[in-house]
């Protein structure tokens, strides 16, 4: 049977405006009626709309992601004949009917929610780090990251990784002594222009460099051939994610 999920989203702040990566937040509510979650999905991202200022968003401000800034202040301009020259954009979102709020939320990307649809029995996966006793969790609610593949940490959210702790930066010894596997792990480090981890051999000294744009799939493959593992992909049911977020 078919569950439908209504989940926050993010945009983490990067100096005076949100920046344009999204991450996905603490889940609002589960419903097992489709068109009752599109609903509460739809009235709290309309309501989110009106209580955070638009100029946050880097798609206003000349952020990476402003290419459709002229696409929203079109389709402004077609419905309420207002053409928005500054940040005011109250005068056009008073005006605008439900269904025209939500085109505008989706032609700008900026919904504070999302809905999606899981089977009940369907185990999503989280990433457990080991030396911190805990799963990795979003910044900025500390709801639990989950995803529905073991790919579920994006470049964006590799930053969670980073920033809550629990990893390290290097890992002494010898590569007999921190890996059943040595052959397969100084292969790792012989990959040209491989800037995630290498091995220093006079200091015995694994050197770790947790880059965002390294991505998520480089560590867990290291990980793979660690005695001592850093991190661990599990599997939790949406029910058990809820009641541990």
């Amino acid at each position: 049977m078919k569950k439908y999920i209504v989940r926050e989203r993010s945009f983490p702040r990067s100096y005076e405006w949100e920046t344009s990566t999204v991450f996905l937040g603490k889940i609002y509510g589960i419903y097992m009626d489709q068109l009752q979650a599109r609903s509460i999905c739809r009235s709290l991202a309309i309501e989110a709309l009106f209580e955070y200022p638009l100029s946050h968003y880097s798609l206003f401000v000349g952020g990476s992601n402003s290419h459709l800034l002229p696409q929203v202040k079109q389709f402004a301009l077609e419905k309420t004949g207002i053409y928005v020259s500054d940040h005011d954009w109250y005068p056009v979102l008073e005006r605008l009917s439900e269904e025209e709020l939500q085109a505008f939320l989706d032609i700008s990307g900026i919904s504070k929610y999302e809905m999606f649809e899981i089977e009940d029995t369907q185990k999503l996966y989280v990433l457990w780090i080991c030396a911190k006793g805990d799963y990795l969790r979003h910044g900025e609610d500390n709801s639990i990251l989950f995803g529905d593949n073991s790919s579920f940490i994006t470049t964006d959210e590799m930053m969670w990784l980073h920033q809550q702790g629990g990893l390290p930066e290097e890992i002494h010894g010898d590569l007999h002594e921190i890996s059943e596997f040595p052959v397969a792990l100084q292969a790792l480090f012989s990959v040209p222009w491989e800037d995630a981890y290498d091995y220093d051999q006079d200091a015995k000294k694994l050197n770790l460099r947790w880059y965002s744009y390294n991505g998520i799939e480089k560590y867990l493959k290291l990980n793979h051939l660690l005695k001592h593992k850093l991190m661990e992909l599990r599997q939790l049911s949406i029910y058990e994610i809820i009641e541990l977020s």
